[in-house]
């Protein structure tokens, strides 16, 4: 049996993944916020009991993944952005029940940057250019990583020691055979990149492993590690999705320097002819202000549910997962 890329794709020459919820799973990622919570919450903290029991830890941290579903439907695209705000709201609360922070968090009802404003106005921790944020993503890399591959890539003093690393753990969305069928297929017809919310090294490391980085074309990927030098080249802050900045970087790649991306300086026609693939409310308002069609999969945090949202909000298609991208010749 043999597969083209699906007849709804002709339009498109180019075709850019979000990553999380969509290629790669978010469990591991999840799992890191909820650890990274725990150690800012617990004193003393015991690493050991925190590596044995994630499950339960991520249950009572995440309020049973409440907070994860709020978060990302009001555009917390980040995990390192969604550890943020739960901590920040501790602070401003003046508590670690997660449920009392879910409850407000709920009330206020604000979209993501509305909500980082008023984090940064209300809580003691400041905002997300602050050194309380780099301190939590060092904390939460750590988990992520692990000990060995954070000292290497970071070259800093850990917080504390014996994380074996989420990162070696990771599965893809879909069975591993499926998730490489499409890639592999699509990339026969069109060019595939990234705009993903990762940093480049972590986006590399399981689909390099699951035998999948190949199949992208290397000039269009776009990571949170293109975000981050953009953002202290231009002066402009924030760039991350809902920003269109990450799917025009991935759709006009990476020859176009970031003001020229910033600044809309390039072929317009190349915009048309490309379509943006995610899962979140982010991706879709990122895509949609980039002038990019969007395919949104059923796949993120709220599944099927989410169709009603990607509806209400004009996604261009709506399918239940990647593999709806190829069909049988």
């Amino acid at each position: 049996m043999s597969y083209k890329a699906a007849s709804f794709l002709d339009k498109y020459d180019k075709i850019i993944f979000d990553l999380d919820g969509v290629i790669t799973s978010e469990q591991r990622y999840w799992d890191a916020a909820a650890l990274t919570l725990y150690q800012l919450f617990t004193e003393p903290f015991d690493v050991n009991y925190a590596v044995n029991n994630v499950s339960i830890i991520r249950t009572i941290i995440l309020y049973r993944d409440k907070l994860v579903k709020l978060l990302k439907n009001l555009g917390v695209n980040s995990n390192w952005d969604l550890t943020y705000v739960i901590y920040a709201f501790s602070t401003i609360l003046d508590t670690f029940d997660t449920v009392s922070i879910y409850e407000e968090i709920n009330r206020l009802n604000l979209p993501a940057l509305q909500l980082y404003d008023y984090i940064k106005e209300n809580s003691v921790i400041g905002g997300r250019d602050g050194e309380a944020y780099k301190y939590l993503v060092s904390v939460y890399q750590e988990w992520y990583l692990g000990d060995e591959l954070f000292k290497k890539t970071y070259n800093t003093p850990m917080s504390a020691e014996g994380k074996s690393g989420l990162a070696y753990s990771e599965v893809p969305l879909l069975d591993s055979d499926k998730t490489k069928l499409v890639l592999e297929t699509l990339s026969k017809y069109k060019t595939i990149g990234i705009a993903s919310g990762r940093v480049f090294d972590e986006a590399f490391l399981p689909l390099d492993k699951w035998k999948m980085f190949d199949f992208f074309d290397k000039e269009h990927i776009a990571t949170y590690t293109d975000i981050l030098s953009a953002e202290e080249e231009t002066g402009v802050f924030p760039l991350t999705k809902p920003h269109y900045f990450l799917f025009t970087r991935g759709a006009v790649g990476n020859k176009v320097s970031y003001s020229d991306v910033l600044e809309r300086n390039f072929d317009k026609e190349i915009l048309k002819s490309t379509l943006a693939v995610g899962d979140a409310g982010a991706d879709l308002f990122s895509a949609q202000q980039s002038g990019l069609d969007f395919a949104a999969v059923l796949t993120g945090v709220d599944g099927k549910k989410s169709r009603e949202f990607f509806e209400k909000n004009n996604a261009t298609y709506i399918i239940d997962n990647i593999f709806d991208l190829i069909e049988e010749e």
